[in-house]
């Protein structure tokens, strides 16, 4: 027993241990999920971060999807991490890869995805720091640690997949609403019903429009009747449908004001998205077949109307109460279709056909690609930035970027909202902000959005509601790397005392109170040429403080140039690449002159100077800079235009810019 007892443990000890691998540690979550032990599940799938040598897409892609059908809201971020780690795999499934591909393309922009086609088609694995670098940029909220907009994303999917099951022919295995859902989330309203066609009234519309050049006789009822027949044979006499409409897109169109997306019945596709009502119409019934004339004892008789046409009427009739879109081609269909005097023209149903497909399309093509509801619902701080580019001491190029945000709102909002259970404490009342802190932040990605650089900045909140406007500024100074470099500039408000909740359920950190954000293409930069003379960016404002040294800046600055009636006038400029005299100096003339901004016919019967200046600067450097104060408090309110030109008295070179400003009540 002993010897055996040996021999098993030498055997045991020369087995090799078994390390896990991808299908196996993939295969054990799935059992898992299936028995209904969701967390056993997505611990057995975390793991694989640990001990697997390489990334795996597919449990990444299990891990997202299983915490987002089960609302495992605890696990957001470890699901947000998990993502990003499957996308690095060096060699995943290829066909794991076309369906994550194609679950996207409802989302990105049409000429983005034809170059991920193009991509994945010289080998499919290239397409994985595509698909990263498009989460990376749709990212709400680029400073906290996971993405939201991707978790809405597939919370997007698991919703139409369980909601919209009439077929499954969409990516997602759901019908056409799935599409539209996983793009735009929850509609602003929907509405849903049935299209009818009753007999009578296919009769009635045909004898109407009949009736309209003569009187009726047996041959314009049999024709009617005709028509009815051909009509109710082809078409369902009633046809469920759904309309959404989302408001919160900025569309400018003629037709809606809306983004419309119908769905129902059609006869190619079965239950899907229907670009007009036209889709809902057999294609026969646009024919121009003589089956619908009547014959008659003396002939033939075709009065001319196409089947389609009385279906189109009918339709767009109960639609067009529902948006602009439908009220506007059923007045159209009503106007030409009823005109008195033309007979019935056989193209009119292709034409209104034509006329309903622009229209749609124009509405789709304004539409966004994909929008994002988390931040409509969240609230929401506004963002403004306004950029002056300079050249620093070694003529490399920079730009001085003020970011101004309000966080008013959200801050009296949850106020009020935790001020019974929380703000009743005396240290509130006397420093309503000491449990809030604020923050702006700065992202610089290049054109794949990788980050190159980061900075926040902590400015003190301003609050003031004695503001129209109150603003909270930080100023950010960004080198300049390339015009295909991104800005991604972020506000966010949050209160952290411990006891306090937020006034929405959000899928955002619980002690964040308000979020904004910016993405900007970095502008092109100043003339670095030390040949040719430059002028920086004007930054124009009011109230100069002459005896600070210590600010960059010292005046208040007006980004939209307005300047109360009494102020002084005051700006900073910069020139470089001033050329030495014998001795080593520089020399400018600058001329300075103020305009009254006025009509045509007013600038020919007056003269709109109404300031004038000439100084001459020396510099023993290749630059110059000045804060500039100009005697303009006489002005009276009104337009004007600042006119600043240097002239470098040494090479003889010269540059100006024109400035648009308005004089203000105080």
């Amino acid at each position: 027993m002993v010897i055996l007892g040996t021999i098993l443990a030498f055997v045991i000890g020369l087995s090799p241990i078994t390390q896990p691998t991808v299908q196996s540690i993939l295969e054990d979550g799935l059992k898992k999920k299936q028995s209904g032990d969701y967390i056993g599940a997505l611990e057995t799938w975390e793991q694989a971060r640990i001990v697997l040598e390489e990334p795996s897409l597919a449990i990444a892609l299990e891990y997202i999807q299983l915490t987002t059908e089960a609302n495992i809201t605890s696990s957001y971020q470890v699901a947000s991490a998990m993502y990003q780690w499957g996308i690095s795999e060096k060699k995943p499934d290829s066909d794991l890869i076309e369906l994550e591909m194609n679950r996207l393309e409802p989302i990105v922009p049409a000429a983005q995805f034809k170059e991920w086609k193009k991509v994945s088609k010289r080998k499919k694995e290239r397409v994985l720091p595509l698909i990263e670098q498009f989460w990376l940029s749709e990212d709400l909220t680029p400073s906290t640690p996971y993405n939201e907009r991707l978790l809405e994303h597939w919370e997007r999917i698991a919703h139409a997949r369980k909601h919209f099951t009439l077929n499954d022919e969409s990516v997602y295995g759901t019908d056409d609403r799935g599409i539209s859902w996983v793009q735009f989330g929850k509609p602003a309203y929907t509405f849903d019903g049935i299209l009818t066609l009753e007999p009578a009234t296919v009769t009635n519309v045909v004898v109407k429009r009949l009736g309209i050049n003569g009187p009726i006789g047996e041959n314009e009822r049999a024709y009617a009747r005709a028509m009815e027949n051909a009509i109710l044979g082809a078409v369902s006499p009633a046809l469920e449908y759904e309309v959404w409409v989302y408001t919160s897109h900025d569309i400018d169109s003629y037709y809606s004001s809306n983004n419309v997306i119908m769905f129902g019945e059609t006869p190619l596709h079965g239950f899907a998205k229907a670009l007009t009502v036209n889709d809902f119409i057999a294609p026969e019934l646009f024919t121009f077949s003589q089956r619908f004339a009547v014959q008659t004892a003396t002939g033939t008789i075709d009065f001319g109307i196409t089947p389609a046409v009385i279906v189109q009427h009918e339709y767009l009739k109960q639609l067009a109460g529902v948006d602009p879109i439908f009220g506007r081609a059923y007045g159209n269909l009503l106007n030409d279709f009823f005109r008195a005097g033309e007979p019935p023209r056989k193209d009119q149903a292709l034409r209104y056909q034509r006329e309903q497909v622009l229209a749609a399309k124009d509405v789709e093509n304004a539409a966004p690609q994909e929008a994002s509801t988390y931040l409509d619902e969240f609230p929401a701080i506004s963002i403004d930035t306004y950029a002056y580019r300079f050249l620093d001491d070694e003529n490399k190029p920079y730009a001085l970027t003020y970011v101004e945000s309000n966080p008013l709102l959200p801050f009296i909002t949850d106020v009020k909202y935790n001020e019974d259970s929380v703000f009743t404490e005396d240290t509130f009342s006397e420093n309503p902000l000491s449990y809030y802190s604020y923050t702006h932040g700065l992202q610089i990605r290049n054109k794949e959005w990788e980050l190159l650089a980061s900075q926040k900045l902590y400015p003190p909140i301003n609050v003031d509601i004695e503001e129209s406007n109150p603003k909270t500024v930080s100023i950010f100074t960004i080198p300049f790397v390339s015009e295909d470099t991104w800005l991604v500039y972020s506000a966010e408000l949050k209160n952290n005392h411990p006891k306090s909740k937020p006034s929405v359920a959000s899928i955002f950190p619980e002690k964040v109170r308000g979020l904004g954000s910016e993405k900007l293409q970095q502008t092109l930069p100043l003339n670095v040429n030390e040949k040719e003379i430059e002028l920086s960016d004007i930054v124009f404002g009011y109230d100069l403080d002459e005896e600070s040294d210590s600010v960059f800046i010292p005046f208040t600055v007006s980004h939209t140039r307005e300047i109360p009636r009494n102020e002084q006038l005051a700006f900073h400029y910069e020139v470089y690449h001033l050329k030495a005299d014998r001795n080593g100096i520089r020399k400018i003339q600058v001329d300075l002159e103020i305009k009254e901004r006025l009509g045509f016919i007013q600038r020919l019967t007056n003269d709109t100077s109404r300031y004038t200046l000439t100084l001459n600067q020396d510099t023993d450097e290749s630059s110059f800079r000045e804060n500039l104060e100009l005697v303009t408090a006489d002005l009276e309110e009104g337009d004007y235009t600042l006119r600043i030109k240097i002239t470098d008295t040494i090479s003889k070179q010269t540059i100006e810019k024109e400035i648009d400003f308005e004089i203000i009540q105080e």
